[in-house]
């Protein structure tokens, strides 16, 4: 079994590829995302995990953070191959969030801690990047948030 500190960098390193946002040569907002399988319900979900989505506060406001995200969500499809997104958020997030697309799930995710599995504490979101639905049911990520 791997140590918290294995466990951590392990998390780290799972966000393979990260969208930076420039400005005058300088990186104003990213994104990190990780491609990961999921059990939603009774399915098996590939999704790309959605993650460090940061904009600098001197640059907020300005669509950098939208522009991380669309460049985030077009990498997911075009070179993770995934069908969906999903993402954890702060409640003070989610009406931004959902101004991009994307929704909350409406049933419980269960994530991995040091402690063991618990409720994910933050709010859930995925969003379709095709023509396919979210499946219902309980949702299990199996590892540490990203």
């Amino acid at each position: 079994m791997p140590t918290p500190e294995e466990e951590t960098e392990r998390a780290i390193q799972a966000k393979a590829q990260h969208m930076l946002i420039p400005e005058n040569g300088i990186a104003v907002s990213s994104a990190g995302l990780a491609k990961h399988s999921v059990a939603a319900g009774k399915r098996l979900v590939t999704v790309a995990g959605i993650g460090g989505v940061l904009t600098r506060p001197d640059c907020r406001g300005r669509g950098f953070g939208q522009i991380a995200m669309q460049k985030a969500e077009e990498f997911a499809q075009r070179s993770l191959v995934t069908n969906f997104g999903l993402l954890f958020c702060r409640t003070e997030m989610c009406a931004w969030y959902e101004w991009l697309g994307w929704s909350q799930i409406s049933e419980p995710a269960w994530i991995d801690q040091r402690e063991g599995t618990i409720r994910a504490p933050l709010v859930v979101m995925t969003k379709g990047f095709g023509e396919k639905r979210w499946p219902s049911g309980v949702v299990w990520l199996g590892c540490f948030p990203w």
